[in-house]
């Protein structure tokens, strides 16, 4: 599905998240997303490649954006998934990132 289609659809992958840990391009849509929350100081979010490594994270304030690479090759190396910590709140979808290959 293009990202208009799961727009028009409603579809939770692309709905506001709150706390927990989703599977990018299953439960989560790769691109660009804002935590809810303004000014809590115990925000930590992590995107791990399958086997666990983390690939990016943050701790610190809430109230930022996150970045979910899409899963280009599909290999261990790729995101895989996304720990969204209590801190930050709920996630709220802004926008895909463009022509990477879904």
């Amino acid at each position: 599905m293009t990202i208009e289609e799961l727009r028009a659809a409603n579809h939770p992958i692309i709905g506001t998240h709150p706390p927990g840990i989703y599977l990018v391009e299953v439960d989560i849509c790769p691109g660009y997303w804002r935590s809810q929350v303004q000014g809590n100081d115990d925000c930590y979010w992590e995107i791990t490649d399958t086997i666990g490594r983390v690939l990016i994270n943050h701790f610190g304030l809430s109230g930022g954006t996150m970045v979910i690479p899409p899963r280009y090759k599909h290999d261990p190396t790729d995101a895989y998934q996304v720990t969204l910590g209590p801190g930050c709140g709920d996630w709220e979808y802004l926008y895909f990132v463009p022509d990477q290959g879904l």
